[in-house]
Protein backbone atom coordinates (compact mmCIF):
# COMPACT_ATOMS: atom_id res chain seq x y z
CA UNK A 1 0.00 0.00 0.00
CA UNK A 2 2.72 2.54 0.84
CA UNK A 3 4.34 2.05 -2.63
CA UNK A 4 1.32 2.89 -4.32
CA UNK A 5 1.07 6.20 -2.46
CA UNK A 6 4.62 6.90 -3.01
CA UNK A 7 3.95 6.37 -6.52
CA UNK A 8 0.79 8.27 -7.19
CA UNK A 9 2.71 11.04 -5.24
CA UNK A 10 5.79 10.66 -7.65
CA UNK A 11 4.07 10.37 -10.56
CA UNK A 12 2.72 13.69 -11.34
CA UNK A 13 6.08 14.95 -11.49
CA UNK A 14 8.14 12.19 -12.67
CA UNK A 15 5.66 12.01 -16.12
CA UNK A 16 6.99 14.94 -17.47
CA UNK A 17 10.61 14.34 -16.78
CA UNK A 18 10.23 10.54 -18.54
CA UNK A 19 8.35 12.05 -20.87
CA UNK A 20 5.04 10.19 -20.54
CA UNK A 21 2.23 11.66 -22.07
CA UNK A 22 -0.45 13.02 -20.20
CA UNK A 23 -3.27 10.17 -21.11
CA UNK A 24 -0.42 7.71 -20.22
CA UNK A 25 0.26 9.51 -16.91
CA UNK A 26 -3.19 9.64 -16.02
CA UNK A 27 -4.07 6.38 -17.01
CA UNK A 28 -1.23 5.00 -14.22
CA UNK A 29 -2.14 7.50 -11.79
CA UNK A 30 -5.75 6.50 -12.16
CA UNK A 31 -4.84 2.39 -12.14
CA UNK A 32 -2.12 3.29 -9.00
CA UNK A 33 -5.34 5.01 -7.09
CA UNK A 34 -7.74 2.02 -8.11
CA UNK A 35 -5.29 -0.06 -6.39
CA UNK A 36 -5.66 1.46 -3.34
CA UNK A 37 -9.07 1.04 -3.27
CA UNK A 38 -8.83 -2.16 -3.97
CA UNK A 39 -6.39 -2.45 -0.49
CA UNK A 40 -8.74 -0.18 1.67
CA UNK A 41 -11.44 -3.06 0.68
CA UNK A 42 -9.17 -5.71 1.85
CA UNK A 43 -8.92 -4.22 5.04
CA UNK A 44 -12.66 -3.76 5.33
CA UNK A 45 -12.60 -5.07 8.39
CA UNK A 46 -10.26 -2.26 9.57
CA UNK A 47 -11.73 1.58 11.30
CA UNK A 48 -12.13 4.39 8.60
CA UNK A 49 -11.19 1.49 5.60
CA UNK A 50 -14.47 1.44 3.95
CA UNK A 51 -15.08 5.59 4.06
CA UNK A 52 -11.22 6.07 3.02
CA UNK A 53 -12.31 3.08 -0.03
CA UNK A 54 -15.42 5.45 -1.01
CA UNK A 55 -13.46 8.38 -1.03
CA UNK A 56 -10.46 7.61 -3.64
CA UNK A 57 -12.87 6.06 -5.78
CA UNK A 58 -14.92 9.29 -6.15
CA UNK A 59 -11.71 11.01 -7.08
CA UNK A 60 -11.09 8.19 -9.33
CA UNK A 61 -14.20 8.92 -10.58
CA UNK A 62 -14.16 12.50 -11.33
CA UNK A 63 -10.65 12.78 -12.36
CA UNK A 64 -11.38 9.79 -14.70
CA UNK A 65 -14.72 11.21 -16.23
CA UNK A 66 -12.87 14.57 -16.52
CA UNK A 67 -9.29 13.92 -17.75
CA UNK A 68 -7.85 15.68 -13.70
CA UNK A 69 -9.60 17.15 -10.89
CA UNK A 70 -11.78 20.16 -11.82
CA UNK A 71 -10.94 22.72 -9.58
CA UNK A 72 -13.61 25.25 -8.63
CA UNK A 73 -11.41 28.94 -9.33
CA UNK A 74 -14.52 30.70 -7.10
CA UNK A 75 -13.26 28.07 -4.15
CA UNK A 76 -9.76 28.93 -4.43
CA UNK A 77 -9.85 32.90 -4.90
CA UNK A 78 -11.86 32.91 -1.13
CA UNK A 79 -9.03 30.44 0.61
CA UNK A 80 -6.16 32.71 -1.48
CA UNK A 81 -7.46 36.11 -2.40
CA UNK A 82 -6.01 37.89 -4.80
CA UNK A 83 -4.24 35.12 -6.71
CA UNK A 84 -4.71 34.46 -10.13
CA UNK A 85 -6.27 31.45 -11.97
CA UNK A 86 -4.56 27.83 -10.20
CA UNK A 87 -1.96 26.71 -12.02
CA UNK A 88 -3.42 23.02 -13.29
CA UNK A 89 -1.00 20.07 -13.80
CA UNK A 90 -1.51 16.49 -14.75
CA UNK A 91 -3.97 15.93 -12.41
CA UNK A 92 -6.00 19.03 -12.13
CA UNK A 93 -7.79 21.34 -14.67
CA UNK A 94 -10.37 24.14 -14.20
CA UNK A 95 -14.15 23.45 -13.52
CA UNK A 96 -16.36 24.36 -16.09
CA UNK A 97 -19.60 24.50 -17.61
CA UNK A 98 -17.93 20.97 -19.33
CA UNK A 99 -17.22 19.18 -16.09
CA UNK A 100 -19.03 15.59 -15.52
CA UNK A 101 -20.34 15.53 -11.79
CA UNK A 102 -19.05 19.09 -10.78
CA UNK A 103 -20.43 18.04 -7.57
CA UNK A 104 -17.34 15.22 -6.70
CA UNK A 105 -14.75 18.57 -7.80
CA UNK A 106 -12.39 20.20 -5.87
CA UNK A 107 -15.12 22.75 -4.50
CA UNK A 108 -15.00 23.09 -0.64
CA UNK A 109 -13.20 26.13 0.20
CA UNK A 110 -10.50 24.46 3.32
CA UNK A 111 -9.19 27.79 5.16
CA UNK A 112 -6.34 28.30 7.06
CA UNK A 113 -2.52 29.09 7.54
CA UNK A 114 -0.49 28.59 4.40
CA UNK A 115 0.61 25.56 3.60
CA UNK A 116 -3.00 24.60 5.25
CA UNK A 117 -5.31 25.95 3.23
CA UNK A 118 -6.96 24.99 -0.11
CA UNK A 119 -9.54 23.20 -1.96
CA UNK A 120 -11.11 19.82 -1.65
CA UNK A 121 -13.79 17.31 -3.02
CA UNK A 122 -15.84 15.46 -0.90
CA UNK A 123 -13.52 12.56 -1.87
CA UNK A 124 -10.90 14.16 0.02
CA UNK A 125 -13.24 14.44 2.97
CA UNK A 126 -14.23 11.31 3.12
CA UNK A 127 -10.53 9.72 2.58
CA UNK A 128 -9.15 12.30 5.25
CA UNK A 129 -11.95 11.60 7.86
CA UNK A 130 -11.49 7.39 7.17
CA UNK A 131 -7.84 7.71 7.34
CA UNK A 132 -8.44 10.09 10.47
CA UNK A 133 -10.41 7.53 12.10
CA UNK A 134 -8.24 4.70 11.23
CA UNK A 135 -5.53 6.42 12.85
CA UNK A 136 -7.73 7.59 16.25
CA UNK A 137 -9.40 4.24 16.42
CA UNK A 138 -5.66 2.50 16.07
CA UNK A 139 -3.86 4.78 18.53
CA UNK A 140 -7.20 4.44 20.69
CA UNK A 141 -6.76 0.28 20.35
CA UNK A 142 -3.00 0.39 21.27
CA UNK A 143 -3.23 2.47 24.10
CA UNK A 144 -6.14 0.21 25.33
CA UNK A 145 -4.08 -2.76 24.96
CA UNK A 146 -0.68 -0.60 27.07
CA UNK A 147 -3.53 0.55 30.06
Amino acid sequence: MLACLLAQIALPALASRVGLSQPVALGVWLALMAALVVLALVNRDQPGMLVAALGIALNVVVIGFNGGMPVSERAVALVAPGRSAPEYDLLHRALDGETILPFLADVIPVFGPYPHRGVASIGDVLLSGGVGYFLFASMRRRGDAEG
